[in-house]
């Protein structure tokens, strides 16, 4: 079993050695009391989506199949960081984290450099690489709403129904150092660029792949 581990946000994370997955255990409570269990009538069924189209990020619980957290490149050498929700209908990405780079080992201005834009915590956390200032700035606007995807240019939404394939590749990223990841999932939408996530720590790529994947249907996100 993984040892309890704290995110850079400062919510309580516990780990769980269950089929390799984790579970955020923190100020992440759902407010509706959900606990996946599926059934019931028709009308609470109704009641309840009409309540988590306004839903507050600091609200959503984090558990296996509902998120991801993952690096993706662009311009060449940049990276950038997202939390990735995996709603119903879209999925919803907030970036988290910026540039991040491998401690140098070379002169000492080199380190003290790359010291502030390395993970010091447990690399195999995915949760360290999120950042508590760019939390803060989403954590009480909608997961729904437009104004949370505004925060940050690089956010994004796809809806589930506009996804073409999801395709798992166990390969290692090229540039990414000591960093662990468990290769690279690559989302392609009927009409645009496919996206290469890659999947840090000791999350696993094909559950990722598959929690994507199950249950496509018609619906896509209200704006």
């Amino acid at each position: 079993m993984c040892p309890n581990a704290t995110a850079p946000c400062g919510y309580t994370v516990k780990w769980v050695s269950l089929q390799q997955y984790y579970e955020c255990v923190c100020r992440f409570s759902c407010v509706l009391g959900w606990t996946g269990r599926r059934g019931g009538r028709h009308e609470k069924k109704e009641k309840t989506n009409q309540l988590t189209k306004n839903m507050k990020l600091k609200d959503y619980e984090l558990k296996e199949g509902n998120h991801f957290v993952a690096m993706e490149y662009y311009n060449l050498i940049m990276n950038r960081t997202f939390l990735v929700l995996i709603l119903d209908d879209c999925l919803i990405g907030l970036k988290v984290n910026g540039f991040i780079s491998v401690e140098g080992r070379g002169d000492p201005l080199t380190r003290s450099i790359t010291k502030n834009i390395a993970i010091q915590d447990d690399l195999q956390n995915p949760y360290s690489y999120m950042k508590s200032s760019y939390l803060r700035k989403i954590e009480n606007l909608n997961i729904y709403g437009e104004e949370i995807l505004k925060t940050e240019k690089p956010n994004f939404k796809i809806n589930r129904n506009e996804i073409k394939s999801v395709t798992y590749d166990k390969r290692k990223k090229w540039g990414m150092g000591y960093y662990p990841h468990d290769g690279k999932v690559y989302v392609k939408p009927k009409n645009g660029k496919k996206r290469e996530f890659i999947i840090l720590g000791s999350q696993s790529g094909k559950e990722i792949e598959n929690w994507i994947e199950k249950n496509k249907h018609e619906r896509v996100c209200a704006d």
